[in-house]
């Protein structure tokens, strides 16, 4: 009995109840509205979005140690993943961004490589993030700044720039699993050649909850179809060869 209110009370938890409930009342019902339930359960499970994930994400190594000294890149990049103001108006980057951070120290490292932090400012009222990013994990190796990008696009395009004034052009890339997919498609559409792609918070498998509805569901979903709208965009744009995305 405690098990089961665990699981209802960390792994559901009460938005999710609701969720259950409005999904068990559209089910018993007829016609169109059972289909809807049925939408609906999908839409909150995040189950079969985790093996969405698994299956896009373009990691070519499992971990640092799989990096190879002998890839032939010329530089790591480190794409942002967002900052904010402190209290005192300091920039700090948020989670996602420091992970990509760290991992790419590491391999920045482990290679003996000059990093490259590409982040500017995505809206007006919004820090800019690549100096940040730089601040947050001081290193040994050459630091390069591009801080006029706002989106994965022009990430692409301003690091081409920076890094052909060095000739370079082969590069080790570190983003979020999440975001691994479309990120290798622009960098490789710009011009840029992808030695290793090192990817942080890499989904896991799916765990017997991940096969319920829950609120977790939903934001994997939204974060999917965000991917696929923002691939589908860039594609349209020409931003993306679209044979890349197949």
């Amino acid at each position: 009995m405690m098990e089961i209110l665990r699981f209802l009370a960390d792994d559901i938890g009460p938005i999710g109840l609701i969720i259950w409930a409005s999904i068990a009342m559209l089910v018993i019902r007829p016609g169109l509205a059972r289909w809807l339930g049925a939408a609906l359960w999908l839409a909150a499970t995040p189950g079969p979005a985790i093996l969405v994930w698994q299956a896009i994400d373009q990691a070519t190594v499992g971990s640092i140690d799989d990096l190879s000294p002998d890839s032939g890149a010329g530089a790591v990049v480190v794409l942002g993943g967002g900052a904010y103001f402190d209290g005192l108006g300091l920039v700090w980057p948020r989670e996602a961004a420091s992970l990509r951070a760290l991992v790419g120290v590491s391999a920045a490292r482990r290679l003996n490589l000059p990093i490259l932090y590409s982040g500017g400012v995505p809206r007006a009222d919004m820090p800019v993030e690549a100096p940040a990013l730089a601040r947050l994990l001081p290193g040994p190796v050459e630091t390069i700044i591009e801080d006029r990008s706002r989106n994965t696009y022009e990430n692409a395009i301003q690091t081409k720039a920076l890094l052909a004034e060095r000739g370079i052009d082969r590069i080790v890339l570190v983003t979020s699993a999440k975001h691994s997919w479309r990120a290798e498609a622009t960098f490789l559409s710009a011009g840029l050649d992808l030695a290793e792609i090192v990817t942080v918070d890499p989904q896991r498998p799916p765990k017997a909850a991940d096969w319920a509805p829950r609120p977790a569901g939903i934001e994997a979903w939204y974060d999917l179809s965000r991917e696929w709208v923002g691939a589908a965009w860039y594609a349209a744009r020409g931003w993306i060869r679209p044979d890349l995305l197949l």
